[in-house]
């Protein structure tokens, strides 16, 4: 069978009517890609972190001034706060939060063992840690503590010896 007595076939059994066109019409004429030409060259992005870096100028009591984008929002967020607006200040706190300032100042890392200098007794290096210093300490606090301490070691020897005399005049044994 030839390609005409094929075609002559299939239009005897195609029925051509609404929503049926004829088969040379049937996906119309469409407009193709021009496949030839290269591609646009795509337009140069702006680097936003440089434009925001860059500084701005701004007026400051009265002066023009340049200043980093992000100091001027600080400047213009405390300008709301003194005002009272909540907002602003929620913003402010957070911007702080996130700079670390609302952090408590870490205490000096300690293993908790504290090194006294030679010839200091214990009981006195005890003392002058409880005023709240760690060594080395002030002299004038270090001789007026000693000082005190001296004279309790004073107090106590007179203690014990009336106390070993008080036990010895009652027959007891002691050393």
């Amino acid at each position: 069978m030839d390609e005409e007595s094929q075609r002559s076939e299939l239009q005897a059994t195609y029925k051509v009517g609404y929503g049926k066109p004829p088969k040379e019409h049937q996906f119309g004429q469409r407009k193709q890609p021009n496949r030839t030409k290269r591609a646009a060259a795509a337009p140069e992005s702006s680097d936003i972190a440089a434009f925001l870096d860059q500084p701005m100028q701004v007026k400051l009591n009265g002066r023009k001034l340049k200043m980093h984008p992000h100091e001027a929002m600080l400047y213009g967020l405390y300008g709301r706060v003194l005002k009272g607006e909540v907002g602003a200040l929620k913003t402010l706190l957070a911007e702080f939060k996130k700079a670390g300032l609302l952090e408590p100042m870490a205490a000096a890392p300690s293993s908790g063992v504290i090194q006294v200098p030679r010839g200091v007794p214990g009981d006195l290096a005890g003392r002058l840690i409880r005023t709240g210093e760690a060594p080395p300490w002030d002299e004038e606090l270090y001789y007026q503590l000693k000082a005190e301490y001296e004279q309790d070691l004073a107090h106590l020897a007179r203690l014990k010896e009336d106390a070993l005399a008080k036990a010895r005049a009652n027959g007891e044994n002691v050393y």
